[in-house]
């Protein structure tokens, strides 16, 4: 096996990166979490007090209401109508975040929430908050940009006179100059199509695991592929 070497900058796993943005309009209520926060799935980030958030509770109750006084009637038609506006009802609550359990105890009180409820969409840092308690914020305003810092990514350039030589799945080491006596393990996950002409390199996808941490975007790091691939060339006698 040959190795190939080059350089590359770490970045976000694009795959476990998220802008969380608000799916109606309202005023910010109270922030639970802020820059650096690390969040649980389904964690509260911030409560926010919407009117229209309020108008679509009614009309999930008043649905789910119809749906029950249409089955005692008997009348079919009536009742395929009665769950067409029903299921409506209820996407519209579950577009804007509301959980199972919210929507279960909607049904069993009938007494709508003051406040919509906004929860990390998975495990991971907050790395950017736009959220201030009290602020009136439009539908698809930013809030939040959230990061699973577990594993990122690593976009290194290879050469053009390397590059037939990497291949996905390939043992990637890892080394970073502020730990200069500890290599990290990854593995080949992409291979750009594109040469960059002033460089005359290819940019090469790697993913990294970062369990403790100690890995941050914004690094440059130095890059070992292991390459399995062997270049077949033609053998001439040094008599010739």
């Amino acid at each position: 096996n040959t190795k190939v070497f080059a350089l590359g900058n770490i970045t976000y796993n694009e795959r476990k990166l998220s802008h969380i943005t608000s799916r109606i309009s309202g005023r910010i209520e109270e922030v639970f979490a802020f820059l650096q926060s690390k969040v649980k799935v389904d964690e509260p980030l911030l409560s926010l007090y919407s009117p229209e958030y309020l108008i679509f509770q009614s009309e999930y109750i008043q649905a789910e209401e119809r749906v029950k006084r249409v089955k005692q009637i008997g009348d079919k038609e009536e009742e395929i109508t009665a769950k067409a506006i029903y299921e409506s009802a209820r996407r519209k609550l579950e577009i804007l975040g509301v959980n199972k359990e919210e929507l279960s105890k909607l049904e069993n009180t009938h007494i709508p929430e003051s406040y919509l409820t906004i929860r990390a969409p998975f495990f991971g840092t907050i790395i950017e908050n736009n959220a201030v308690q009290g602020n009136y914020i439009e539908q698809g305003s930013n809030l939040y940009k959230l990061a699973d810092l577990t594993t990122l990514w690593i976009i290194a350039d290879v050469y053009e006179k390397d590059i037939a030589q990497v291949e996905t799945g390939e043992i990637v080491e890892i080394q970073a100059t502020a730990y200069p006596n500890k290599i990290f393990i990854g593995n080949v996950v992409g291979i750009g199509d594109v040469l960059d002409e002033k460089t005359r390199t290819f940019k090469v996808r790697i993913e990294v695991k970062n369990l403790e941490s100690k890995l941050k975007p914004g690094m440059f790091v130095n890059v070992s592929i292991e390459s399995k691939s062997s270049i077949e060339a033609l053998a001439i006698p040094v008599s010739a």
